[in-house]
């Protein structure tokens, strides 16, 4: 990959346009994946429906660039290293369950959600590269500056669990002498 960023100045009668960092870097990427969906139903009769749903999916991301180039007037070779890992998975069991003559519905769930973000060590660091045969690294004096010398970890983890409920009742209102001149109403409740 090559990389230049530019800038400009402004003299009295021109603008004259300026490579403020020319790159050159080598990347290497390995990006692994994997998922799985897996879902599953059983009818225990006409009456009554469990099912199981489950989703999962986990990527895993390396990657090292090795720059070298100029910027600011030095010559450098900038380094970093990473591993990332991320992952969801999420799962649920239902209930279908009719009774009274399919007048009462009760439907039923309850989940489990987990998503996970793992960095564990990300590293960056830099050498000077100019006016020395052995590049020296660049260790910076008082306050962190990550973008010379730096080291990150994040994990992040995340789980979540639901359950709900629904009852629906059906009432009828007015018989009718034929079945499609009855009206009928109905009764939700519902928590989640």
């Amino acid at each position: 990959m090559k990389r230049s960023d530019f800038g400009y100045t402004q003299n009295q009668n021109s603008e004259v346009i300026n490579e403020d960092t020319k790159f050159n870097d080598l990347q290497y990427n390995n990006a692994i994946r994997f998922g799985a969906l897996h879902n599953w139903a059983l009818r225990l009769n006409q009456n009554h429906l469990f099912e199981f749903k489950n989703l999962f999916n986990q990527m895993s991301n390396g990657q090292y660039v090795n720059r070298n180039g100029f910027e600011n007037g030095g010559n450098w070779n900038i380094r970093s290293l990473d591993q990332l890992y991320r992952g969801i998975y999420t799962g649920q069991l239902l209930g279908r369950h009719y009774f009274n003559d399919e007048r009462t519905k009760i439907d039923w769930v309850v989940g489990y959600n987990n998503s996970f973000r793992d960095q564990p060590d990300y590293k960056r660091f830099r050498y000077s590269t100019g006016g020395g045969s052995t590049p020296v690294l660049n260790v910076p004096f008082g306050a962190a500056q990550t973008f010379n010398l730096g080291r990150t970890n994040i994990i992040l983890d995340e789980h979540a669990i639901m359950a709900g409920a629904n009852l629906i009742q059906k009432l009828v209102l007015v018989k009718g002498a034929k079945s499609e001149d009855n009206k009928e109403l109905e009764l939700k409740a519902g928590a989640l």
